[in-house]
């Protein structure tokens, strides 16, 4: 009975310390960049459906829509949504140019700024590719 005991206490003890360990790295080993708490969203977006002859950069983008881009800034609904779409984005095995649609400025309570860009074939955070999201691009065409 003793020997279970003390097997009992060594596991809860191990555990306890794993948990600590957690909590303790925080976001350290997250997909995204560091999740300060974000402070304001604001989204530039061009239509999903309109063709160019090339490429459009994330740095082009407003140069490239100049006179054709809807600017949002998200209200407290609209932002808990984004956040839930955001927090799941994941990481792309391939790192490609995007043809840029969407532009989303993220700001932090820190003072950093987070830039998202999106296509119809992925997304970019802060110029790291992340897999498509039809959700991402399905909640930037339904703000108005």
């Amino acid at each position: 009975m003793r020997n279970k005991n003390l097997l009992t206490s060594k596991l809860y003890l191990f555990f306890t310390l794993i948990g600590m360990f957690i909590l303790c790295t925080g976001n350290q080993f997250s997909r995204l960049p560091k999740q300060e708490k974000i402070k304001s969203v604001i989204v530039e977006k061009a239509g999903f459906d309109i063709l160019t002859f090339g490429l459009v950069t994330c740095d082009n983008f407003e140069n490239s829509f100049k006179g054709q881009i809807e600017t949002i800034e998200l209200n407290k609904e609209q932002l808990k949504i984004f956040k839930s779409i955001y927090e799941n984005l994941k990481l792309a095995e391939i790192q490609e140019e995007l043809d840029v649609r969407a532009k989303i400025f993220i700001s932090k309570c820190g003072g950093k700024i987070d830039t998202v860009c999106v296509d119809i074939f992925g997304v970019t955070v802060n110029n790291v590719n992340y897999e498509q999201s039809r959700e991402l691009e399905e909640f930037i065409t339904s703000l108005e």
